[in-house]
């Protein structure tokens, strides 16, 4: 199975770069709809996920978001588009290796009980632009794209929010309830 990966002309350059912004444009209102359908199901939070950014220094935090958005995209889809859907394609139909290539690489992001089924979606899509495009820039430039905002997002969030989560409501509550010096000064 051939990569795709013979240079392209500029305009196919272009091309694959508007297919890719415009999949992760398509993909964003998908994805917000299976977060809210599938939210009641959501067990973890993100501060649990994330603890090796949140525990991490500024630098490796820097570092790891900028290889989240450029060095794992290229990786992963070199594997799961350029490899295993070129591999199934040669053993299934294509809408079936699509869907097969999307599974796996779903099953292979478990960071939670759900986020196996949001990634699923994201799988399709790329698989679909890659299918479309043959050409695997088209699908790393999407893929960075959602791993840019996706890193973005929780570096912002966890260099803004830099404390532990509470671990129940009662933590919560005792962490919520202001101090007896501050209850004097409101009364």
């Amino acid at each position: 199975a051939s990569l795709m990966l013979e240079p392209p002309t500029w305009g196919h350059r272009i091309g694959a770069c508007a297919s890719g912004c415009m999949g992760y444009l398509l993909m964003v209102p998908v994805l917000i709809g299976l977060a809210l359908l599938l939210s009641p199901w959501e067990r973890d939070s993100l501060g649990d996920r994330m603890s090796i950014l949140r525990d991490g220094d500024f630098v490796f935090q820097i570092v790891l978001a900028v290889a989240a958005f450029t060095i794992v995209p290229v990786c992963e889809e070199i594997f799961f588009r350029g490899y295993a859907f070129n591999t199934l394609r040669t053993k299934f139909q294509d809408t079936w290796a699509v869907v097969l290539q999307a599974a796996l690489f779903g099953v292979l992001h478990p960071y939670s009980f759900t986020y196996p089924i949001y990634i699923f979606a994201v799988g399709l899509g790329l698989g679909i632009v890659y299918q479309k495009r043959k050409r695997l820039l088209a699908p790393i430039v999407m893929h960075c794209c959602f791993n840019a905002v996706g890193a973005s997002l929780i570096l912002a969030a966890t260099l803004l929010n830099q404390h532990d989560p509470s671990r129940n409501w009662e933590e919560a509550r005792r962490v919520l309830t202001p101090p007896d010096w501050l209850i004097d000064q409101v009364d």
